[in-house]
C-alpha cells in the first residue's frame, strides 16, 4: 500500500483519527497513529505526515506540512465543522478496510438504507441571535459578497472565531453577515478580505473550480453599507490562514494597522 495514491476510506479515517480523537499526538509513536496504520496498510510515519497536512488545513492548529493532496484538501473541506457526519462515515470506512470486498451486490440488487430518529444534547450559543440582528442591521440584510437578501439564507459570521476569542464574540466589528455558501468557503479559508477590503481568493482555486471561484469572489472590491469590520481582526485572521499572503499579490505588502 505504501506509495499507493490515498484512497477515500483512508483520507476519512486519518481526518476522523485528527478532528474527533482527543489528545492525538502527530507522531509515528502514537498508539493509535499505530492502529490506523496498520489498519490502513500504510506506514505510521505516512499517518503521522497525513495528520500533519490536516494541521496545516486547520485553523486553529500550529504549524504543518504544507505539501497536500487535492484529495486531503477535499476531504477536509468535505467534513471540517461536520464532525459527527465525519465519525459516521469514518465508521463506514473502517468497516470495508477491515472487510475484503463484497461483490455480492454486483447483480443489481438494491442497498437498503438503514434510517431513524435519535437525539442528542446540544449547546445554542447565548448572544448569538442579537450578534445576527446587529449584522442584518449593520449590512443592510444581505449577503455581503452576493445579492442573497433572503433571511433564512443568511448566517452571522465571526472573523475570529467563536470558540477561541470569547471577548469578540458579540462585538459587530468582528461579525460577517453571509450566505450559507460564501460563510462555509470563510470558514473553509477559500476566500477572505484584505485590510483594504478587497477580496482574495485561495491561490490555484481558479483552476481547481473556476465557477466557484467566481460565485465565492465575482466582486472583487465592495462598497459598504455601513461600517466595515475591523480591519485589525481581519489581519489577525489572515495570520492564522495557511496560503496567506498570497503570492505576487499587493495585498502581501499591506501596512500593519
Amino acid at each position: 500500500m505504501p506509495g499507493n495514491t490515498w484512497t477515500r476510506d483512508e483520507y476519512l479515517v486519518t481526518l476522523d483519527l485528527y478532528l474527533n480523537t482527543p489528545g492525538i499526538v502527530v507522531d509515528k509513536s502514537d498508539p493509535t497513529v499505530q492502529e490506523t496504520a496498520e489498519m490502513t496498510g500504510r506506514t505510521p510515519s505516512s499517518i503521522a505526515l497525513r495528520l500533519s497536512n490536516y494541521r496545516y488545513l486547520d485553523p486553529q492548529g500550529s504549524k504543518g506540512m504544507s505539501h497536500l493532496s487535492e484529495g486531503c484538501r477535499e476531504i477536509w473541506e468535505d467534513f471540517y465543522g461536520n464532525e459527527k457526519e465525519l465519525a459516521y462515515e469514518a465508521d463506514r470506512a473502517k468497516e470495508r478496510l477491515h472487510s475484503p470486498k463484497d461483490d455480492s451486490s454486483a447483480g443489481g440488487e438494491k442497498t437498503r438504507i438503514n434510517t431513524g430518529d435519535s437525539s442528542t444534547e446540544t449547546k445554542s450559543r447565548s448572544g448569538q441571535a442579537d450578534f445576527r440582528a446587529a449584522l442584518r442591521d449593520r449590512y443592510d440584510d444581505s449577503c455581503l459578497l452576493c445579492d442573497i437578501s433572503t433571511p433564512g439564507l443568511l448566517q452571522a459570521g465571526h472573523i475570529l472565531p467563536w470558540s477561541e476569542f470569547e471577548e469578540l464574540r458579540g462585538d459587530p466589528d468582528n461579525g460577517l453577515l453571509l450566505c450559507y455558501t460564501h460563510h462555509r468557503a470563510f470558514d473553509l479559508q477559500m476566500w477572505t478580505f484584505t485590510e483594504s477590503y478587497e477580496v482574495i481568493a485561495r491561490p490555484g482555486l481558479a483552476n481547481q473550480n473556476p465557477s466557484l471561484e467566481q460565485f465565492l469572489c465575482g466582486n472583487e472590491t465592495l462598497e459598504w453599507p455601513d461600517e466595515p469590520p475591523s480591519a485589525k481582526y481581519l489581519k489577525k485572521h489572515n495570520e492564522r490562514v495557511p496560503w496567506w499572503p498570497p503570492k505576487n499579490s499587493a495585498s502581501s505588502s499591506l501596512s500593519d494597522s
